[in-house]
């Protein structure tokens, strides 16, 4: 599979992305040239977004809108050619995903560069065989990035399976998604033998459905990539995919064409994509340039009576809780490059917030900093580091510009992390409780409740086998098996590793304007 420009891209008319307003990622002289040789004339109110559909459906269609975390944002009924769905504005930022679905028949298209700022003008998008093609190699790399092991242990335990599989596309960033989608997209164009083996498939797929079917639909409408071709619409209708003259029941060959085009997509979007990776060259002059970056996750629990890490209770803001903060206070993270890392670099020191108080600010709004859901007294904020990088941090509650005193959790110590990948997932989340002295914090840690410890970068003070200096496993229980939402805290037990549901965006990701 090979990459190519996105300009070349832009210009098929393979499902790709229309939109009319002043905003389309660059590609507005592009859009107008595509509609005029094949215009999609659905007309389309101020706020919504305008969805041709080409699955020869038979039959009326819904419209669903998703965000990459799977959360439905709004539905509509339209004809079986297309129609019109309105985007909630809260919601109508970056990437969304649309599912049109006509009984059991499905597509599906992903669509880029949506904002608030431009809803006013008409969107426009086609979902067809192609885009859907395009849309299940796109879910299909949410396949766990090296999570094979854990894969095989959920399977084992229900009650972990769903928060497991959350993962999915999460951990991808908008760019990454998005060339991921134009890739295939090309590949289907120049006809690939991989990727035109598959639109076949998906075809046959396609033509076995029927509008009028109230059985299970070919698709799961927002997939976990764990069953992109669903058994039991197999099961129910008659479906040679791979068209070699036998009916098809089993979907392991679909799903694993979809899986093979994304395993080849990964390394090369990640070499791709600025941010994610930078050269290791042989240079030493001490710049970003010379390190492999990596997105770093911090997220700081800042609730009344939350579990320490050896289970004592702690407070915040007196005995009240987080309530009886002072009006206009925040969450704020200030760090630095610790005098022991291996990588000394100013502008990283800087980028921390030299350790000055109340300036680098982490977000509880459900949008910033990768923040996941706003108001829960969780606060995030997504940085680009270097692996090998070790810091100190303090995370700070106040007033922007406050000074240290009364602001800070501690006075003269700090936490340390250490940037390594421990799990593998492509990314580095570490997450505490505000006030918390009984985990990463370097001196005086009052693990077992005497404050003797020196924690060390190769200090494991409860023997869990992970470092304190480093990322570990989340503590948590799930709330709801069935829609995989878990809580992170509860259990004082670092018990398994749990993904992010917001994309780690280090960087603001696609850049509209």
């Amino acid at each position: 599979m090979r990459m190519r420009t996105r300009n070349r891209l832009a210009a098929m008319a393979l499902g790709s992305v229309l939109a009319l307003g002043s905003t389309a990622c660059g590609l507005e002289g592009l859009v107008v040239e595509l509609l005029t040789d094949d215009p999609i004339l659905i007309e389309v109110p101020p706020g919504a977004l305008s969805v041709a559909i080409s699955g020869g459906f038979t039959g009326e269609a819904t419209l669903y809108l998703f965000d990459l975390a799977g959360q439905q944002l709004a539905t509509a009924t339209v004809p079986a050619d297309g129609g019109a769905i309105e985007v909630p504005s809260e919601a109508a930022i970056g990437t969304l995903r649309i599912v049109a679905i006509s009984g059991n028949q499905v597509v599906k298209g992903i669509y880029f560069c949506l904002t608030p700022e431009t809803l006013d003008s008409p969107h426009q998008i086609e979902v067809n065989a192609a885009s859907t093609a395009a849309t299940l190699v796109v879910e299909a790399l949410g396949t766990f990035r090296g999570y094979s092991d854990l894969i095989v242990a959920s399977e084992q335990d229900p009650q972990t399976v769903w928060a497991l599989k959350s993962y999915a596309l999460k951990a991808y960033t908008d760019d990454e998604i998005k060339l991921a989608y134009e890739t295939v997209l090309a590949d289907l164009e120049a006809e690939e033998p991989a990727a035109a083996a598959f639109l076949n498939q998906v075809e046959a797929v396609l033509r076995a459905g029927s509008g009028s079917s109230s059985g299970t639909p070919m698709f799961p409408p927002a997939a976990d990539s764990m069953a992109l071709l669903q058994s039991a619409f197999l099961t129910e209708n008659s479906v040679d995919y791979d068209e070699d003259g036998t009916e098809d029941i089993d979907p392991a060959a679909f799903n694993d064409a979809a899986e093979a085009l994304a395993a080849a997509l990964r390394p090369e979007l990640l070499e791709a994509i600025p941010g994610l990776t930078a050269p290791d060259g042989d240079a030493t002059d001490g710049t970003t340039d010379d390190y492999q970056l990596i997105p770093v996750i911090f997220t700081v629990h800042a609730s009344e009576g939350l579990p320490a890490g050896d289970c004592s209770t702690l407070k915040f803001c007196g005995s009240k809780g987080i309530g009886a903060c002072a009006d206009g206070e925040t969450m704020f993270f200030t760090g630095g490059v610790h005098k022991e890392s291996p990588i000394q670099d100013s502008s990283l020191h800087a980028s921390l917030g030299s350790f000055i108080p109340n300036l680098v600010q982490m977000y509880d709004d459900g949008i910033n900093g990768g923040d996941e859901v706003a108001g829960d007294a969780i606060f995030t904020l997504t940085v680009t580091l270097p692996k090998g990088l070790r810091i100190g941090y303090k995370y700070t509650w106040g007033l922007y510009n406050d000074p240290w005193t009364g602001t800070e959790e501690w006075p003269g110590n700090q936490r340390l992390l250490e940037v390594i990948d421990v799990n593998g997932d492509g990314y580095v989340w570490r997450d505490d409780n505000m006030v918390d002295e009984t985990t990463n914090k370097d001196k005086s840690n009052c693990y077992g409740g005497i404050c003797d410890k020196f924690v060390t970068w190769t200090t494991d003070l409860n023997a869990d086998g992970y470092l304190e200096a480093q990322e570990h496993p989340l503590a948590f229980s799930v709330e709801d098996a069935e829609l995989g939402t878990a809580s992170l805290t509860g259990s004082c037990v670092f018990n398994d590793w749990v993904q992010p549901t917001r994309t780690p965006r280090a960087t603001p990701g696609l850049q509209c304007e």
